[in-house]
């Protein structure tokens, strides 16, 4: 998978500082689609924002803005969050997250994939969280956890550039997100098939989404399971 198929997106930005050092950053490393949810300041008054851009300017021209994540995340193969909050075991499905090195060796399909950093003070919502297929949170001393946002960026972007280099384009097809909707469908209605408990039900289903996020399995994967699936809801 090239960069030109990994689309950052940020929720909600509002420092010109952060914006400007991310797009040095996405162009330090060969990212090209900046996708802004919201963005709480003025895109028409970004003259800090291009001093700290340098040489990637540019890419403050082609910035996409969004009103909403849904929209931000059209055409997306595989979503990837980020949290400075992670749990500390499965009590909140949501939190279980994995690290840079580890993300790594997930994303190495032909399908398009979004990174998604949150707001500045707040990171990401449960809700959003809900909306990715794997979390990644950076490993930092408990008593001050929190990167600033291009902190957090520079350091996963470097991660993901630094396998990039150094491997060839992946010979198969990433499961789309379409086929993963479905394998998910699937699952609620073995969960229902076999009467599990309905209190944990939507637990369940997070962490079989969740293992499905974490292995960003292909496509001949994904239809292998449902076939599996299928055959399992017939009986």
């Amino acid at each position: 998978m090239k960069l030109m198929q990994i689309r950052i997106v940020i929720v909600e930005i509002a420092g010109e500082i952060n914006l400007g050092s991310i797009c040095r950053l996405m162009g330090n490393f060969g990212f090209r689609e900046l996708y802004l949810v919201n963005p709480k300041l003025d895109l028409n008054k970004l003259t800090t924002a291009y001093g700290f851009a340098m040489h990637a300017k540019e890419l403050l021209k082609e910035i996409k803005i969004a009103t909403s994540l849904e929209e931000a995340l059209t055409d997306v193969d595989a979503v990837v969050g980020t949290t400075a909050i992670a749990a500390s075991g499965i009590s909140n499905p949501l939190r279980v997250t994995v690290h840079p090195e580890e993300l790594q060796l997930m994303i190495d399909l032909s399908g398009k994939t979004a990174i998604i950093f949150g707001r500045e003070g707040t990171g990401l919502t449960n809700e959003e969280l809900n909306s990715c297929d794997v979390v990644v949170t950076i490993p930092s001393d408990s008593e001050y956890p929190t990167l600033n946002i291009a902190q957090a960026a520079a350091i996963i972007l470097y991660s993901i550039f630094r396998l990039k280099k150094g491997r060839k384009n992946a010979r198969f097809r990433a499961a789309s997100q379409i086929e993963k909707d479905k394998l998910f469908e699937y699952f609620s209605k073995l969960l229902e098939k076999i009467r599990f408990m309905d209190a944990k039900r939507p637990i369940a289903e997070r962490i079989f989404r969740n293992i499905i996020g974490r292995a960003f399995i292909s496509g001949r994967e994904c239809h292998t399971l449902l076939g599996v699936f299928r055959k399992l809801l017939s009986l």
